[in-house]
């Protein structure tokens, strides 16, 4: 990118001391697009000499600290540059004048790291930057899954898992639910415990893990019986269950039209029975005059006896 056109007595604010001086006597130039207004560093020689000080005390090395300013203000560097100007007092401005000849004029400190730099013992260079941009697009690709997560499945089993892996988990407990639908807070646990193992064992057969499938599948069978946990099938189910709670189960489950033994559920509860005994058998007696009477609770009148009839 070219240089802007300034001024020839243009001034620039520094923006460390915050002087105002003339920008070409005290300021360094630099070909780095992060300061392409001006052309020249935000901050004045004087400050950036007191910056590299700072850096040689830190790390004990003018070397490391002509590194890490660089690094700081986007500038190019180079050992083989360095050691030419590192015996003279003025290295800072010997180096950064460097900059300026034709060869390094378009470099900044990306290029340092596309070369390969050790600042204070670690290594920075091309692989080590692939391997960062591959860290952080596998970061947010873990935040993208975590979004789709439902946040109630998170809450239930606890963060971690992926998003099959809750389906999985959310099945068996549906499916264990629906044998044990009284199961006690401890049974609760133990089907929780179920649901976890029966989704690692799945993952261990998907991948070939042999032998953790079988750890798996002996660790659910413990957990199993330690529970006490139930699995009724669809006969032993009238007999093992409140029959109001297992036809819960089945209109939960299985819709009672898709049932084998329909006839059996068909009023379950005796809403049926109610409403002929209470509405419908009343409400025929106001409309048709009839003297339909309760099958079960009503009062048998006596015939009359024959010698007591009025002649």
């Amino acid at each position: 990118m070219p240089r802007p056109m300034l001024e020839a007595n243009a001034v620039y604010t520094c923006c460390r001391c915050r002087e105002t001086l003339e920008l070409a006597k005290n300021f360094y130039r630099t070909t780095s697009e992060l300061y392409s207004d001006t052309g020249y560093m935000p901050v004045c020689k004087n400050c950036f000499t007191k910056i590299v000080d700072i850096y040689s005390m830190k790390y004990g090395s003018q070397r490391e600290a002509m590194k890490r300013a660089c690094m700081a203000f986007d500038i190019y560097y180079s050992d083989e540059i360095f050691d030419a100007v590192e015996d003279d007092e003025a290295f800072i401005g010997k180096y950064l004048k460097r900059m300026n000849m034709t060869q390094y004029r378009k470099k900044t400190f990306d290029n340092s790291l596309d070369e390969g730099i050790n600042i204070a013992g670690v290594m920075y260079d091309k692989k080590a930057r692939n391997l960062r941009d591959k860290i952080l697009a596998a970061e947010k690709e873990d935040q993208k899954r975590e979004a789709e997560l439902d946040p109630a499945d998170i809450k239930k089993w606890g963060a971690g898992f992926a998003k099959e892996d809750y389906a999985e988990m959310n099945r068996h407990y549906t499916m264990l639910k629906s044998a044990n639908p009284r199961a006690d807070g401890n049974q609760e646990n133990y089907i929780m415990d179920c649901c976890r193992i029966k989704m690692h064992q799945l993952k261990a057969s998907r991948e070939g893990r042999l032998d953790d499938f079988q750890k798996m599948t002996d660790l659910y069978t413990k957990t199993y019986k330690a529970g006490n946990l139930k699995s009724v099938g669809d006969g032993a189910v009238a007999e093992d269950f409140t029959y109001g709670v297992t036809a819960e189960t089945i209109e939960k489950y299985t819709p009672a039209e898709y049932y084998k033994n329909r006839e059996l559920y068909r009023d379950f509860d005796d809403i049926g029975k109610y409403a002929e005994r209470h509405i419908f058998r009343p409400l025929k007696n106001i409309i048709f005059g009839t003297r339909d009477k309760d099958p079960d609770y009503h009062v048998i009148e006596e015939e009359p006896v024959g010698g007591d009839e009025d002649e």
